[in-house]
């Protein structure tokens, strides 16, 4: 229903919750629109600074003038893992960031490995961190992959979230040119980022946002919220594979 009222810009009475969990999610999916929404700008913003060149020059490299760019509202995620949760830190909870689907993190030690003391011991301020350091900061200190989200508010011990050991929490998107996904009421609600590493093969080319609370990536169609008057006014669809395809198809002039 609410889908709908939005659909028609038909305003929604005050909302009531059936419990008090019920009013939770709610609040956290709120709250999940905000993140996104200044990861976002984030990014928009880093496309625009030096350190944003090597992106620029890829998406030139594709045929992306700056009004095609301005339009997905395409940005770069740097190198650094802290820049984004610095930006975000001081507006968010931390359990909101780790529901967010944009960070991954680490339990630090009791007995910090020498590593992780070298990591910490550096300004977390600092506008960029090796490859190097990036990567060692998505496995623990014993070479495992980085830990799974535990439930909102909860540690994976079945303790709250202020009772967990310290939490080195980084970036999951790092080098990678950002296109943001919408709803289809025009929200970002996920991204999809591609790499600028010149070894593919040690990350992911794509790496997407996993599930959350407001995405869920089965009932999500790139490019929806710009398509959808175009696909009623026509009464067809173009479906493509990736958002590179779909921008190119919109640059031929098939709006749906």
């Amino acid at each position: 229903m609410r889908t709908v009222a939005q659909k028609l810009n038909i305003p929604l009475p005050k909302a009531s919750f059936s419990s008090p969990a019920e009013a939770k999610e709610a609040k956290l999916r709120t709250v999940l629109l905000d993140v996104h929404e200044r990861a976002c700008a984030f990014f928009q913003e880093c496309l625009r600074r030096p350190e944003g060149a090597r992106a620029r020059e890829y998406l030139a490299g594709r045929g992306l003038d700056e009004e095609t760019i301005r339009r997905f509202r395409i940005g770069f995620a740097p190198d650094s893992g802290f820049l984004l949760r610095d930006r975000l830190k001081g507006e968010f909870d931390e359990a909101v960031l780790r529901e967010s689907g944009l960070f991954s993190w680490k339990e630090a030690s009791s007995q910090p490995s020498a590593v992780s003391r070298q990591v910490n011991s550096k300004s977390l301020d600092s506008p960029r961190h090796s490859a190097n350091e990036a990567a060692e900061l998505a496995r623990d200190d014993n070479g495992g992959v980085e830990q799974q989200i535990p439930p909102f508010g909860r540690n994976d011990k079945g303790g709250s979230a202020e009772d967990s050991t310290a939490i080195n929490m980084y970036s999951k998107f790092r080098n990678r040119v950002m296109f943001p996904i919408a709803s289809e009421a025009g929200k970002v609600i996920a991204f999809t980022g591609r790499t600028l590493s010149t070894d593919e093969k040690a990350v992911p080319k794509y790496l997407n946002s996993p599930e959350t609370a407001i995405y869920s990536k089965s009932k999500v169609l790139f490019n929806l919220d710009h398509a959808k008057e175009a696909i009623r006014k026509l009464d067809y669809a173009i479906l493509v594979e990736g958002q590179m395809d779909c921008i190119s198809v919109l640059l031929r002039d098939f709006r749906t």
